[in-house]
């Protein structure tokens, strides 16, 4: 389990910590905090990437960059210099990894067991919900390793393919070795040794390549059952494909939902913005017509009934 990511002079960060809980850890906070910075760090713990040196803090003369990452009981370094040394360390052990060039060691690599498909960024889409189908089933097959089955088949085909081309090849020799023993006429009285010979010899090379196929198939189906073993585990996947196509069916019915409601708000305060213009115009007629003191229809004196009428005339609001 992943408990801790410190970053030295990585970036922005002088010396900065962040405890990680147990199970999905989310990485929060304003703008320009240094959040990206905690991620690219992991990533280049994890993957050895970037490969140069721009990551190092600018404002440091320190020669040096480092990220720690602690895991169940252990803790791994890795640091950067100015030269480019490059190492790799595990607290556990005493030496470090110190020719790091592309490549992440592999004791590492299998300490964080940590998959591209485990790390989401600030920008990308929900995890497994606007994917297409064959994404989710993608996602899924390699969360439980079911595509091991599939490679487990392709390596089995490839090897026996193998083996029909290496067969070609020996038959095509035998045939030509018998061609140049019809040819020899003159020395006919040894022709049935010969013959006698080599299908002995077909017959152990035969025996031979059947042993070793007989092996090397027997080889490949312990290892298929032990990936198919693995793969059972696809079953249990299927009522949480279902789930996951209903809550994408959900979530685009809410959306729709979301956006009539944003129209529905948005006409409401249209009709909000322009019944305050239209009172307040009216207002500034009425009181025009106070100032000049006639009714604009009859144009005799300007009254409190005849106001009233133009009001209600007008449908003013109050």
């Amino acid at each position: 389990m992943l408990k801790f990511l410190r970053l030295v002079y990585y970036q922005g960060h002088r010396d900065s910590t962040i405890n990680l809980s147990p199970g999905i850890t989310g990485i929060i906070g304003i703008s320009m905090s240094g959040k990206t910075s905690f991620v690219r760090g992991f990533r280049w713990l994890k993957d050895n990437r970037p490969l140069g040196f721009k990551f190092h803090s600018k404002f440091t003369k320190n020669p040096k960059t480092e990220v720690h990452l602690g895991v169940d009981d252990r803790v791994i370094t890795a640091r950067k210099t100015a030269a480019k040394t490059h190492t790799y360390k595990i607290d556990t052990k005493k030496k470090p990894f110190r020719r790091v060039n592309r490549s992440v060691p592999d004791e590492v690599e299998n300490l964080i067991n940590v998959r591209e498909i485990n790390i989401q960024r600030e920008w990308d889409n929900p995890f497994l919900i606007t994917g297409s189908h064959g994404e989710m089933a993608k996602a899924i097959s390699k969360a439980i390793q079911t595509d091991i089955i599939q490679e487990g088949i392709a390596w089995i085909r490839k090897e026996a393919s193998k083996v029909r081309a290496k067969a070609k090849v020996v038959s095509g020799d035998i045939e030509e070795i018998k061609l140049n023993i019809d040819s020899l006429e003159e020395i006919k009285d040894v022709h049935p040794f010969i013959t006698k010979l080599e299908r002995i010899r077909e017959s152990s090379d035969s025996l031979g390549e059947e042993k070793h196929a007989i092996l090397q198939i027997a080889n490949d189906i312990k290892k298929a059952e032990e990936k198919i073993k693995k793969g059972k585990r696809l079953l249990t996947a299927k009522p949480l494909f279902k789930q996951l196509l209903q809550i994408d069916k959900d979530l685009k019915n809410l959306e729709t939902e979301r956006q009539l409601l944003e129209n529905i708000q948005d006409m409401t305060s249209q009709i909000v913005t322009s019944e305050r213009s239209h009172n307040k115009m009216v207002k500034e007629y009425i009181s025009v017509l106070k100032k000049e003191g006639k009714c604009p229809t009859c144009f005799g004196p300007l009254n409190y009934k005849t106001i009233r009428r133009v009001k209600r005339e007008i449908q003013i609001t109050k």
